[in-house]
């Protein structure tokens, strides 16, 4: 069976504040300052949409969304929100599959390679790095295991995992190491902020020539 959130769709963002609260929404809203004016940006695993409505917040007009979600659910309930008047395309299918888009100044992947093996990370995140132009700005999200409290954050994870690995047959079973994916293609960190006593790192990252 395919990965996919349609069994979840209506009500991920309600499981969302459950597990985690409202980490995961500031965690994705401390990035979208970093958008610039005019941008093309790729979202790739966006979800339900919010986060459209608060990219619009700092820019109602001048932007070129590409908004990629394996979930037909979520796209529904994307194309729902208020973007005013940026130019939003909706993309229907895994940002790990082979799609037009190209030559953005801003990929955004929150919460999305947690999704994944280690192998199909690395895959992916190849796919990815090809589409982001140089001195590009990557805004990731996710989860990691640091700072206090580990064996609490290790229960949490292995708990969500056996869930969405349930619910949405996704493959992964553990965090895969995306920051060694930025450091392995030289990427810059820019700027960094921990959420939920560090069990959630947004990070800003700047494509540089290898």
């Amino acid at each position: 069976m395919k990965r996919s959130y349609d069994a979840i769709a209506g009500v991920y963002d309600r499981l969302a504040n459950i597990f985690i609260g409202k980490a995961l929404r500031n965690a994705q809203i401390y990035l979208v300052q970093y958008i610039p004016a005019r941008a093309k940006v790729l979202i790739a695993g966006g979800g339900t949409g919010w986060i459209l409505e608060e990219i619009t917040k700092l820019h109602n007009t001048g932007l070129q969304i590409d908004y990629v979600d394996i979930s037909a659910g979520m796209i529904a309930k994307a194309k729902r929100r208020d973007t005013k008047q940026n130019d939003i395309r909706f993309l229907h299918q895994s940002a790990g599959e082979n799609f037009e888009g190209k030559d953005y100044d801003v990929i955004l992947t929150p919460f999305f390679f947690d999704n994944f093996s280690e192998a199909t990370m690395q895959a992916v995140f190849e796919k990815l790095h090809q589409k982001l132009n140089q001195n590009g700005l990557w805004l990731y999200a996710d989860f990691q295991v640091a700072g206090k409290h580990r064996f609490f954050k290790e229960a949490m994870l292995f708990i969500m995992y056996i869930f969405f690995r349930a619910a949405c047959n996704i493959e992964a079973n553990h965090l895969p190491d995306v920051t060694g994916q930025f450091a392995k293609n030289s990427y810059q960190l820019i700027s960094s902020k921990t959420f939920k006593q560090e069990f959630i790192r947004s990070a800003v990252y700047r494509k540089r020539h290898n």
